[in-house]
């Protein structure tokens, strides 16, 4: 029951979409001219709407409206727009051929990813560490395995959930137990098979526990933390008293705290009212992927 091989034997998923392959590979030359990126977006018209209308949400803060490909690419650079392209794609893909059973929980994997970049930002942005984007796109891409398996086996990963509610298993354990391999195993395969960055990659197989490789460490961290943080708060939009999240008691926290040290001062409840805030205002642009 290999995901990955289901994964291949399919021609909606067995490769990266088209059109954001072609913009992963332009923005690679340095020398790229910025309107020959614009005219391969623009020639998706379904992603060249969703792209401006995620360039235009609160995520990026831009104080002036985005109106055109260009504009979106010259105000945020050809980082940011090649990982919108590529979150739209992957995810527009999976919704498409999502199966009608599984729509509700494929909504409920998204919102949480969506949530975990979205986070991954402010918590980065706060803490003055810079990403260039890629705690944005690892956070919407770190449960791309759990994705995979509920769209090749959604009748088998409905019992995956219902391991998960009855016999109190861990995520991880009930995927094991119903398919042999679990969704971080899955998910590095499919970004390998989709030939996806390496930090994205890194981010997949470790944001669970970051301690245990020396690579992108404050990166997987980061997200690894806004992906507990988000459970933690459960995708609500007000934060109750008793989900009060203890910094020190997360593997996350105490690898960015040995890594930079002065992290051990900062003020932890402002920190979770930042993260707070962007989860509260998240439905405001959480639609723009859709």
């Amino acid at each position: 029951m290999a995901i990955i091989d289901a994964l291949k034997r399919s021609q909606e998923l067995a490769s990266l979409p088209h059109i954001a392959s072609k913009v992963l590979n332009l923005i690679q030359n340095k020398k790229v001219d910025l309107s020959e990126i614009a005219r391969v977006i623009e020639s998706d018209p379904i992603l060249s709407m969703k792209l401006i209308r995620v360039a235009n949400s609160p995520i990026f803060a831009t104080r002036t409206k985005i109106t055109s490909i260009n504009h979106a690419l010259m105000l945020l650079g050809t980082k940011r727009i090649s990982n919108i392209v590529l979150s739209v794609s992957i995810y527009s893909k999976f919704f498409t051929n999502t199966h009608k059973g599984a729509a509700v929980l494929m909504e409920r994997f998204f919102n949480h990813s969506y949530l975990t970049g979205n986070t991954s930002k402010t918590f980065a942005a706060y803490l003055n560490m810079n990403f260039n984007d890629n705690e944005f796109i690892g956070g919407l891409l770190h449960d791309i395995g759990k994705m995979a398996m509920l769209q090749v086996h959604p009748r088998e990963y409905s019992l995956v959930q219902k391991l998960i509610r009855e016999e109190g298993l861990y995520d991880l354990e009930a995927e094991k137990e119903v398919f042999g391999e679990n969704h971080i195993e899955v998910g590095i395969q499919v970004a390998q098979l989709w030939k996806l960055p390496e930090e994205i990659v890194m981010i997949i197989a470790f944001y669970r526990n970051p301690s245990v490789t020396d690579e992108y460490k404050e990166l997987i961290a980061t997200v690894g933390f806004c992906d507990y943080f988000c459970k933690v708060r459960a995708n609500r939009l007000v934060k109750s008293d008793d989900d009060e999240i203890v910094f020190d008691k997360l593997e996350s926290w105490r690898v960015l705290c040995q890594i930079n040290p002065d992290f051990k001062t900062y003020n932890q409840k402002e920190i979770s009212l930042a993260i707070d805030d962007t989860i509260r205002l998240a439905p405001e642009s959480l639609s723009s992927f859709k």
